[in-house]
């Protein structure tokens, strides 16, 4: 029987693939792992800086209220420059008629720290105001702070207290200081010399003063009553020194009551003795000196017109 080819063919045996599978690589260790977000270091904390003081000045209350009421008599604001050697003003009246200069050095202070130079303005009626309470035996400290446009009073005493003062603009003018030659000095004790201008201005707004050899007069006269005021040297208690360039020649100048008793008041508490230099219609020097400072004033003439 011839073989017959077989309807049926034999599956053809075809080469079977595997599928390929992509191998994901592997994550090493250190990329599986999350690296941690670094903690900020912490700061040490910071003290908040304390401002430092522009100056400090301490002096006794009294000592301090004397000043300021010497120089209120000429000015309500005052200038005030603050070196390393000390504390100065120069300072006019509105009218340009009167000014006042104040000069007292580092010594004469109980404690006096300047970390930086400058000029501060007070307000003399509002601090006067805190000075005019205080007693003998106590202090006042003053104190600029660096950060602040306040001034700092500060009371010691049997209690203490601490105010806080506005400062204002300071001036920018500068007052050269009068350049005089005199021909008479006088020295008077203060009692004597504000008596004497009390009593011109009973009569009168102005004064005239008189000095010739050994006297020294002053003279007002009002439009009902005239007085005549005379000191004689070695024989009045309050004339302490009369000196004069030309011991022939008088010196008369006339000069307004109205300044010239705010100043002998202001003095009174300030200093024992005052003393006077001025020349035949100029200016008059009164200068009150302590062994501490000094405050001297100076009062333009009245010009009489015939």
């Amino acid at each position: 029987m011839e073989n017959q080819p077989s309807d049926v063919s034999e599956p053809t045996s075809e080469p079977t693939s595997e599928p390929t599978v992509t191998e994901e690589p592997q994550a090493t260790e250190t990329q599986t792992a999350q690296t941690p977000t670094p903690e900020p270091e912490a700061k040490p904390v910071e003290e908040p800086i304390k401002p430092l003081p522009i100056f400090r000045l301490k002096l006794e209350a009294k000592v301090l209220a004397a000043i300021f009421t010497a120089i209120a008599s000429i000015v309500e604001e005052a200038t005030f420059t603050v070196s390393a050697v000390g504390v100065n003003l120069k300072a006019m009246d509105p009218s340009r008629v009167a000014m006042v200069l104040f000069d007292y050095p580092k010594e004469s202070f109980e404690e006096f720290s300047v970390d930086r130079e400058g000029k501060i303005c007070l307000d003399l009626k509002e601090a006067l105001k805190v000075l005019r309470r205080t007693g003998k035996e106590e202090t006042a400290e003053l104190v600029m702070l660096s950060d602040s446009a306040r001034l700092f009073l500060k009371v010691h005493g049997k209690y203490e207290r601490l105010f806080d003062l506005p400062v204002l603009e300071p001036a920018d003018e500068e007052l050269p200081e009068p350049k005089l030659s005199f021909e008479t000095k006088l020295k008077l004790t203060v009692q004597g010399f504000n008596n004497a201008v009390e009593d011109a201005a009973l009569v009168s707004d102005h004064v005239k003063f008189v000095a010739q050899l050994e006297i020294l007069q002053l003279q007002a006269a009002g439009d009902t009553a005239t007085v005549d005021i005379k000191f004689v040297k070695g024989l009045s208690e309050h004339l302490l020194e009369l000196e004069k360039l030309d011991i022939a020649k008088q010196t008369t100048a006339t000069y307004s009551l109205n300044y010239l008793k705010e100043i002998s008041k202001s003095i009174r508490d300030l200093a024992d003795v005052v003393v006077l230099n001025y020349a035949t219609d100029m200016p008059i020097q009164i200068e009150t000196q302590t062994s501490k400072g000094a405050v001297t004033f100076y009062l333009a003439p009245r010009i009489e017109v015939e």
